[in-house]
């Protein structure tokens, strides 16, 4: 019996990863689609709109020397709660943002705060995931991170072509809503 709430639990949170790493990848398409507007608003050119897109992966690169020690140091769980929650606040950041340099401070602390995902995310499937399930285990988590960027791509064109206003509603979003901006038709 408790073997198999334990292979459900394992599940579950494999499950739970799977679509966190669909999440965290999202940004990846949705960005690009919006650059042209976020230029306008901002009135960037193009080297301020290189760099912009350049900050998310910069951040990743650095961090991950850091979150490395830091997973083996410290509770990986804590670890992750506050790197969810930090990403959480860097997405908000650059939703409300009032200048570039808060667009480009947003975007460098959430590729920064991601990485630690990307690093934990096959330690843990390594360790956890039944012996004959764990190649296939890898190769669906491999597999999310590029459909994340085209859901991304997707979404942020459809909402894009059909002019829905994109709307960040805090007071009705739900754990997984501060990671996206939750889109309803503009009036």
């Amino acid at each position: 019996m408790e073997s198999i709430e334990s292979s459900t639990c394992i599940s579950l949170a494999f499950l739970l990863f799977l679509l966190l790493d669909i999440s965290l990848n999202l940004d990846c398409g949705v960005i690009p689609v919006y650059l042209y507007e976020i230029s306008d608003q901002f009135k960037l050119s193009r080297w301020n709109q290189g760099v912009l897109g350049s900050l998310s992966p910069a951040g990743f690169s650095v961090s991950t020397i850091l979150f490395s020690y830091l997973l083996r140091r410290y509770s990986p769980k804590a670890i992750l709660i506050v790197c969810l929650f930090v990403s959480i606040i860097a997405n908000l950041t650059f939703a409300f943002a009032t200048s570039w340099l808060l667009l480009c401070f947003a975007r460098f602390l959430f590729g920064a705060f991601l990485a630690v995902f990307f690093i934990y995310m096959p330690v843990w499937t390594d360790e956890f995931a039944p012996a004959r399930f764990r190649t296939r285990w890898f190769g669906l988590f491999q597999a999310c991170g590029p459909l994340g960027v085209i859901l991304g791509f997707i979404s942020s064109g459809y909402v894009s072509f059909y002019h829905i206003k994109v709307q960040l509603n805090i007071e009705r979003s739900e754990y997984l809503g501060f990671l996206f901006n939750i889109t309803y038709p503009g009036e």
